[in-house]
């Protein structure tokens, strides 16, 4: 089991995880790092708040990346739906 070592907010850390997934913890990693970058400046929040900080804001990005896909998945299948319509139609 892989033993990643990695600073977020000038504290040191170390997560294990399953062979073959250093590369996804280190992007994750690398992620919450540049969300805490937005608050390098603000030495008057506890950490602990800054971690819910940052988690509720790579929530928010995941929720729109998500709504994204799913925009583009039904403007997908919408187009799908009109193709065949056309061709029933023979138009």
């Amino acid at each position: 089991m892989p033993e990643l070592k990695f600073n977020i907010g000038d504290k040191d850390y170390t997560l294990y995880c399953e062979d073959g997934e250093e590369n996804d913890l280190k992007k994750a990693v690398k992620i919450v790092n540049e969300k805490m970058d937005l608050f390098k400046n603000e030495n008057d929040i506890p950490l602990a708040r800054k971690f819910l900080m940052i988690s509720i804001l790579i929530a928010n990005d995941l929720s729109q990346n998500n709504n994204r896909d799913f925009d583009q998945s039904m403007k997908n299948q919408i187009n799908k739906l009109f193709t065949k319509i056309e061709e029933i139609l023979d138009l």
